[in-house]
């Protein structure tokens, strides 16, 4: 039997932001829509564990539903052993080709008000938890030891609010809660595939470039819509394998953000995807980004896309943001010679923002790439 690790957090996989991830069991669909905005290791370790097909041909081995719906549970390797015993499994994770030790997560719930998840403390106060197990919702499975869950996980299949505080949901199924409900002890998972959002998956804390600010600007010539990110693995995938995305440079700069200590009058930008037109928007406004996400159910939360200022600082410069009235996209600049030419011939893009039609603030990049 392999010896079980426990991982330090640095060697974890995290996600940020949301993915998209479907089963196909029983030749049915379920969508899962990952959440690394609100449980970026639990989230990290699943898509990771997706991607790396250890969950291929996995049975569930444990479904209750009497007396009362409650869990149908999988995700433990040994199963893909067709010899090896239904009634057995529930005791395997996922051993790391490169330690030959079992990947343990720790327990990780985040609650309302907090900036951050806790972790590794089980009891938490039920009500005050982020994600709740309400029906659909995907968890991970653990034993008695807060921080022993590996790559076992279970769908909750009514709400079970009793297990709020005490496990870690990173998710919910957003299509095929139906499938869900008719999985039977000993059916496998015939594929899971990550189908969006893998680049915001993030293998080992040292890929995060805490020295490149840069926000890269991409014009997609099917929509006109503009794209920015500061990745540089979302910007090679992107110029990879997306031909009709032309990049236009740097456009700004970031603000630092360094070990989650902000500095002072910096602000996150949420990143947010219409999934109808493919779109993105950008805010550091809390109250707009809470009223997308409970009010425009065709809205996926990407999480935090960078950092900038909320008000004018030494150094910073104004990011101006417009409303295009004929696609609902929005197209952000801080080159001053593009937002006079702006002004003066697109009557279709709207200035939005505060009152002089500011979004936030960042800073100027080093060589100015848009003018």
């Amino acid at each position: 039997m392999e010896t079980q690790n426990t991982n330090s957090l640095e060697d974890l996989p995290i996600l940020q932001g949301t993915a998209t991830v479907e089963l196909i069991v029983n030749n049915s669909s379920i969508l899962i829509e990952v959440n690394g905005s609100e449980a970026p290791i639990t989230a990290g370790n699943f898509v990771d564990l997706v991607e790396r097909g250890v969950y291929d041909n996995v049975p569930f081995h444990r479904v209750i539903r009497e007396p009362e719906p409650f869990v149908v549970q999988g995700g433990d390797p040994q199963g893909k052993d067709p010899n090896f015993p239904i009634d057995r499994l529930g005791t395997g994770g996922f051993i790391d080709p490169e330690t030959g030790l079992e990947r343990n997560i720790p327990l990780e719930i985040k609650l309302t008000g907090d900036d951050e998840p806790t972790y590794s403390q089980a009891g938490l106060l039920g009500d005050s938890v982020v994600l709740q197990h309400e029906p659909g919702a995907i968890a991970m499975a653990r034993s008695n030891q807060p921080d022993s869950a590996s790559s076992q996980f279970y769908f909750a299949l009514d709400e079970l609010d009793f297990l709020d505080g005490n496990y870690a949901v990173f998710g919910q199924v957003t299509e095929g809660f139906d499938v869900v409900n008719e999985i039977e002890q000993g059916d496998r998972i015939e594929d899971a595939e990550v189908i969006s959002g893998l680049d915001n998956l993030i293998l080992n804390n040292d890929d995060i470039d805490e020295e490149n600010y840069s926000v890269y600007r991409f014009l997609n010539t099917d929509t006109g819509a503009h794209f920015y990110t500061v990745s540089e693995v979302e910007r090679e995938n992107i110029l990879t394998n997306l031909p009709n995305f032309n990049s236009e440079g740097i456009a700004f700069s970031a603000t630092p953000q360094v070990d989650n200590d902000l500095l002072t009058g910096v602000t996150p930008v949420y990143r947010m995807l219409n999934r109808d037109t493919g779109v993105h928007l950008y805010t550091i406004y809390e109250e707009e980004r809470e009223n997308i996400l409970e009010n425009l159910p065709n809205y996926n939360d990407e999480g935090i896309a960078y950092y900038a200022y909320e008000t004018p600082q030494e150094g910073a410069i104004p990011l101006y943001r417009y409303l295009n009235t004929d696609t609902a996209a929005h197209f952000y600049t801080s080159a001053v010679g593009e937002k006079e030419f702006v002004d003066a011939n697109l009557s279709n893009l709207v200035p939005e923002g505060n009152e002089d039609g500011i979004g936030y603030w960042v800073l100027p990049t080093p060589v100015d790439s848009i003018v």
